[in-house]
């Protein structure tokens, strides 16, 4: 009886440890569907180098490739191995992204095993939940219209939606709206970097006055599920 008692005890040790992710993924986590928590089982995922750069100006960046492609299992948890990839001395595979069958980008950034890119940076191997269907945020965009004694005839923002959204209500020297977004990429670069683990959008802004057309992009992040924001530009 306590032999049979060790073996089981042994059985069920291994058995743990397979089932430990940081004992077999160069990456690991759990797909979820949004922001309502539920687990997504069985959905094909794929691990992208997402383009190479060139070395110098005489060559060019190196096309994307797919490293690695899996499934989740039954309660949403991925595995990628790093099998023919990556190997003890990579700490994190640089420009990479997970993606969706339709090339749809969940996560983006340095991601893998290992210590980022320079001596001292977190470990980063696990990207946590990350979501199928992204998060739905509703964005209080501001923007002044004022740029000293220059007023602009109109702003459109590009990056909210395909076909931009034009701000045209002025109140109290600013151009203001509220949009409905929904955000998909979550940036994993360095730990405490301003966009680590936060989802991501870049909006292009167009300023008309008069003829004159100015451009500014912006870039911003917002904690996951979070249910609303404000983008503000002031110059």
């Amino acid at each position: 009886m306590k032999h049979l008692l060790i073996t089981y005890l042994i059985v069920l040790l291994i058995a743990s440890c397979k089932k430990d992710p940081t004992k077999k993924a160069f990456l690991y986590g759990r797909l979820i569907d949004n922001c309502n928590g539920i687990p997504v089982s069985n959905e094909p995922l794929y691990f992208y180098q997402n383009y190479t750069p060139a070395v110098n100006w005489l060559e060019q960046d190196k096309q994307e490739a797919l490293l690695e492609e899996i499934k989740t299992d039954e309660n949403g948890n991925f595995y990628f191995s790093g099998k023919d990839y990556a190997n003890k001395s990579t700490t994190g595979i640089y420009n990479s992204s997970i993606r969706l069958a339709d090339g749809t980008k969940l996560v983006d950034g340095i991601l893998g095993e290992g210590d980022g890119i320079n001596e001292g940076d977190s470990y980063i191997k696990n990207v946590g939940d990350i979501q199928k269907n992204g998060m739905t945020i509703d964005l209080d965009v501001k923007i002044s219209s004022l740029n000293g004694a220059v007023s602009y005839d109109s702003v459109i923002v590009y990056g909210l939606n395909e076909n931009g959204v034009i701000l045209t209500n002025s109140i109290s020297n600013y151009f203001e709206t509220t949009v409905t977004q929904t955000l998909y990429t979550n940036n994993y670069w360095i730990q405490g970097d301003e966009s680590y683990d936060k989802f991501h959008l870049i909006t292009t802004m167009y300023f008309y006055s008069n003829g004159i057309v100015l451009k500014e992009i912006g870039y911003n992040y917002f904690e996951p599920c979070l249910t609303s924001g404000v983008i503000i530009f002031e110059f």
